[in-house]
Parts: C-alpha cells; structure tokens; sequence
C-alpha cells in the first residue's frame, strides 16, 4: 500500500531543510549548509520511499536510500 501524504511531508520538510542550505551557504557557514544539504537528501528520498510504501526506513545514508530508490525508478541509478 502507496502512502503519498506520509511521503510528501517528508518532501516539504526536505524542501525546507534545501533553503536553509542555501540560505547557510549564502553566509558561507559551509558546515551547516553541507549538514542541511545532506538532511534534505536523506528527506527527500525518504519521502519517495515512504510514497511507494516503505513503512519504516531506518538508515541515515543517502547512498542505501538511493539504492533502494533506484529499485523503484531508473531516475536514481
């Protein structure tokens, strides 16, 4: 069973987590912008995950999310 809503409440946050990226990097705090760039990968494929059904994903690392990600599209390989 999809779960859309779930997933895109992981996006708006990863959209969020994106502009506070930027906004840091605008003000060359590099470590923050680079943790905030990293948290809304992690958010935004949680989210695709969590829309095609996953139900618990319990790992901070992009690179396993984009694995499994790619499983479910071409888009992530």
């Amino acid at each position: 069973m999809q779960n859309l809503e779930e997933g895109l409440k992981w996006l708006d946050q990863a959209m969020a987590d994106f502009k506070t990226a930027k906004d840091y990097l605008k003000d060359r705090n590099y470590y923050a912008s680079a943790f905030f760039a990293q948290q809304s990968a992690e958010k935004a494929l949680k989210g695709f995950l969590y829309s095609k059904g996953f139900r618990a994903l319990i790992t901070y690392s992009v690179t396993e999310l984009l694995e499994e990600s790619s499983k479910h599209e071409n888009v992530f390989k």
